[in-house]
């Protein structure tokens, strides 16, 4: 048995206010590389075999900030604020129909939580094989396109810190690394990251 479990935190659950709670969202990105912001890698090959082992009789628990992963083992409470009901794979990356609860339909709408991160299980060599859960968080670590052009535009790095790095506004590296860090750090990563584009 695989015992390799990651936690992840990607996807903007972005829409306006008023709209419906989405009930289809990213849990990961499209294939086949998949780069946390911490450093941590993975692959997923085929994103089929992550769907094949979808077992609908014990359906994924979405939770809050992956309480059933770190809470529940401690024997505290860690309920259930969504479940996950189908994965599908769209354009190489992993989608999962989620059936809300009430509390979950909630906090999305209001916006206290933005993000979806997943756990899922993976072998040694890094090959994802399983969507173990996924948490509502608001650390996102996956660097995924936000599910709307606004969320994007929003996470552009400041122009004078790029004017003061010598980096172009329409820098790769600082519109998608660097976007939501704080000042200090978008420097210091572009620093690193940017040296060699």
């Amino acid at each position: 048995m695989v015992k390799n479990v990651a936690y992840l935190t990607p996807v903007a659950l972005n829409f306006a206010v008023g709209e419906e709670v989405p009930e289809w969202v990213q849990l990961l990105p499209a294939a086949p590389h998949v780069i946390g912001r911490d450093g941590r890698r993975w692959h997923m090959f085929d994103p089929s075999v992550v769907v094949s082992r979808f077992d609908p009789a014990k359906l994924p628990q979405v939770d809050i900030e992956h309480s059933s992963e770190l809470l529940a083992p401690q024997g505290m409470p860690a309920p259930a604020v969504g479940w996950i009901e189908a994965l599908d794979v769209r354009d190489g990356a992993i989608w999962g129909k989620v059936s809300w609860t009430g509390v979950g339909r909630d906090y999305v709408a209001s916006r206290a939580y933005r993000y979806l991160s997943p756990v899922f299980r993976h072998t040694q060599s890094g090959e994802i094989i399983e969507i173990a859960s996924a948490g509502l968080t608001n650390n996102p670590n996956l660097e995924m396109a936000a599910l709307n052009a606004a969320q994007y535009e929003e996470n552009v790095m400041d122009p004078a810190i790029l004017e003061a790095l010598g980096l172009k506004p329409d820098s790769f590296c600082c519109r998608r690394r660097c976007g939501d860090q704080q000042p200090e750090r978008q420097r210091a990563h572009c620093a690193q990251c940017c040296a060699n584009p």
